[in-house]
């Protein structure tokens, strides 16, 4: 996925069971995606955030 801070970077997460670090999907019924644990980016834009049924949600 696009960073959400708009740098313009790709993430890419690991959701299979064996990686680490790794996240959860979940997708509700409008289709909408949900991330755990957050995205936090260690280098680059050093962004952290949450995504919650489709929203991005900023941590402080």
């Amino acid at each position: 996925m696009r960073c959400p801070c708009g740098c313009g970077d790709t993430i890419e997460l690991l959701l299979v069971a064996e990686a680490k670090p790794r996240w959860d999907i979940t997708i509700d019924r409008q289709y909408r995606p949900s991330i755990v644990p957050s995205v936090w980016r260690s280098s680059g834009c050093k962004a952290h955030f949450w995504i919650s049924k489709g929203r991005v949600h900023w941590c402080s």
